[in-house]
């Protein structure tokens, strides 16, 4: 049997494909009976919680009914640590790194659109200070590495300075592991905690036009041009600078913060359901999605397989 962290099942659920869209008919039967929430997503939000329930639910039966071949993951140049490759399981429920937190960084979109040399670079400087094991550790603020940051890189690239408190060169993405699964679920504080958030949305996002901008949510810090070319094939080609950028930029922030919690809710309603904390995946299954297992327990496996006895 295969283990996998929250993380690494989040991962597996974003690089799967399948090939079709989720209708209100399979929303309802496979994810949550709940009209008002499925309009509220968009098509990837949609996709990416039926594979999580489904191959949380089965994975075998997802592998024979919905299963498309995966690429290896390339790297896409956007965090310090993650530079692509096979995602990882655990053949050891004990193994050390299924319980190990780890956090990632975002390369900001100024360092990233100067090309390979300015991405290495700044890996190797963000490494090279042990800002990980720092900020991990809470012996540095995101701020610090804000400031760090602003000492060196406008001067050096021509570049603008980050504010402080931005989420712009600071993004976490914990690998959250199986031990945070709680085993008791609040299901009435879950429910309420939907309904408020629906009122929310509906408040935010009055009307045909705000409701499509908040399907756009990932366009969030892009920059002005990539948002206005977006919209003009949606809208019209005058949309976006009549209805201004800077008004778009806070809609795609509240979509942000009331989306993404609408998702996280429904995770964590999953993996209480279909008991993820206990979950063993079965081994083939997760090598046939495109996953590998971990070096540490490869490495277990090799010196057992070496014992005399």
């Amino acid at each position: 049997m295969a283990y996998l962290t929250q993380y690494s099942y989040s991962k597996l659920c974003q690089i799967v494909e399948i090939d079709f869209e989720i209708n209100l008919t399979s929303f309802l039967e496979h994810i949550y009976e709940d009209k008002e929430l499925y309009v509220i997503f968009n098509k990837r939000d949609l996709a990416y919680l039926f594979k999580y329930k489904l191959i949380l639910e089965d994975e075998n039966k997802f592998c024979i009914e919905y299963f498309q071949p995966i690429p290896e993951r390339e790297d896409t140049k956007e965090w310090v640590f993650n530079k692509g490759g096979k995602t990882k399981f655990h053949a050891d429920a004990n193994c050390k790194l299924l319980k190990k937190d780890y956090i990632d960084f975002h390369i900001p979109n100024e360092i990233r659109e100067l090309g390979l040399d300015a991405i290495d670079e700044y890996r190797q400087w963000f490494q090279s200070n042990n800002f990980a094991e720092k900020y991990k550790a809470k012996a540095i603020s995101k701020d610090f590495i804000i400031l760090a940051f602003n000492s060196k890189y406008p001067k050096l690239y021509g570049i603008a300075h980050i504010a402080n408190n931005s989420n712009l060169l600071v993004v976490e993405k914990p690998n959250s592991n199986n031990v945070k699964v709680e085993k008791e679920f609040d299901y009435a504080y879950f429910k309420g905690r939907l309904d408020y958030l629906k009122t929310k949305f509906n408040h935010e996002f009055p009307c045909k036009n705000t409701r499509i901008l908040s399907k756009f949510r990932h366009l969030n810090g892009k920059p002005d041009i990539t948002i206005k070319e977006a919209l003009s094939d949606i809208f019209s080609e005058d949309f976006a600078t009549n209805y201004g950028i800077s008004k778009i930029n806070n809609k795609f922030n509240s979509a942000k913060e009331i989306i993404n919690e609408i998702i996280s809710l429904l995770l964590e309603y999953l993996r209480w359901k279909f008991d993820f904390k206990d979950k063993e995946f079965d081994k083939i299954t997760l090598e046939t999605f495109g996953l590998e297992c971990c070096r540490a327990c490869s490495d277990q496996i090799k010196t057992e397989d070496q014992l005399p006895f």
